[in-house]
């Protein structure tokens, strides 16, 4: 869908204000970046104020699954296999699956799912990001089936503790097309766009992209903000987004898209050892991940082991059991394809 923001200087401050009094969030960001070409990345940080002990799961095919929702819990055969980056032993977060299809969770403190509606079947919005990448191939797809009113999201919990997890999506596929997906006020708000797409926290997505228009005006590069909070971040993120696909015809050293992928992720960055005390969203960056859904490669890298670590999906077996990579304990020699570093693991319970 097409839609066009524009608002005043005056109410671009009131977002702005608004944004900043955001008291109960984590910070993570993501884009989506597609090269002359047409080769699509995707990055994302995860800022936490604890470590998450990050793993990737390797899921296959053809296993059954039910929802752990408590009314009209959906149940499904995972069409795809995938591999999908978990927090906290159950907290899923960033994947993708064999067709290309690429999934991210960032929180969004304004997230309100709304109540279920009979004949809506149900899933919790930490088993979303598996749901999407078990059963579809592209973000038309995705986007198609809950647009059709059948499914519903049941509010979770953040695994551990009793508080509400609160998290809009992001879905990308091999073509480069893009869908925000928010729930405000109990209604679902699906934002479609390909190419280039940036997306953090709190405001929504459609108050961010005012927030943008008024410092494209002003002039995007030389007015970077730089604070850790999730305005800055995303304008960030777009600021240097553009002007790496800008300077990529002088870019003699031919870097590979990934790399300036992580560049980027890696500029939006909050280090570690930070307090979050002062704001929430001041939370240390513990890993980045990457996707290249073209050409089926998955890389995560962790602020604690100081290496890259890629996977490369055509070495991996997605008809056989569920395996998992257990990247904090990966040895720094270990850099680079982890392809074959899966290990057996349980099948993973939420």
């Amino acid at each position: 869908m097409k839609r066009t923001f524009q608002t005043s200087l005056a109410a671009s401050a009131v977002l702005l204000s608004a944004a900043l009094a955001i008291t109960d969030a984590s910070a993570c960001s993501r884009i989506t970046f597609v090269d002359a070409e047409n080769t699509v990345v995707t990055g994302r940080t995860m800022d936490w104020s604890v470590d998450d002990d990050v793993v990737l799961r390797l899921m296959p095919r053809g296993v059954e699954r039910k929802s752990k929702a408590k009314e009209a819990p959906a149940s499904w055969r995972s069409e795809y296999g995938s591999v999908i980056a978990i927090s906290f032993g159950t907290s899923l977060n960033s994947g993708m699956n064999e067709k290309g299809l690429v999934i991210d969770t960032l929180w969004l403190d304004v997230t309100n799912y709304g109540e279920r509606k009979n004949g809506q079947k149900s899933v919790v919005g930490n088993e979303f990001p598996l749901y999407v990448l078990d059963n579809f191939a592209n973000v038309e797809e995705v986007v198609n089936a809950f647009e059709s009113g059948k499914m519903h999201i049941q509010q979770d919990k953040v695994p551990g503790t009793d508080k509400d997890l609160k998290i809009h999506f992001i879905l990308t596929d091999k073509t480069g097309d893009n869908a925000v997906v928010e729930y405000v006020d109990g209604k679902m708000h699906v934002y479609r766009q390909k190419g280039r797409v940036a997306m953090t926290n709190d405001p929504t997505y459609e108050k961010m992209r005012e927030i943008e228009t008024q410092f494209r005006k002003k002039g995007m590069l030389m007015n970077m903000p730089g604070s850790p909070l999730a305005v800055d971040r995303y304008l960030r993120a777009v600021a240097w987004s553009d002007q790496v696909a800008a300077d990529a015809a002088q870019d003699v050293n031919k870097t590979p898209t990934a790399t300036k992928v992580l560049s980027i992720m890696r500029a939006v960055s909050t280090p570690l050892g930070v307090s979050d005390k002062v704001s929430p969203e001041n939370c240390s960056t513990l890993w980045r991940a990457m996707a290249d859904p073209v050409h089926g490669l998955f890389w995560i890298d962790s602020s604690f082991n100081l290496g890259v670590f890629s996977v490369d999906f055509s070495k991996l077996d997605f008809g056989g059991d569920e395996k998992i990579l257990p990247v904090r304990k990966l040895p720094l020699e270990a850099a680079g394809d982890a392809s074959e570093r899966f290990e057996p693991v349980e099948p993973l319970r939420f």
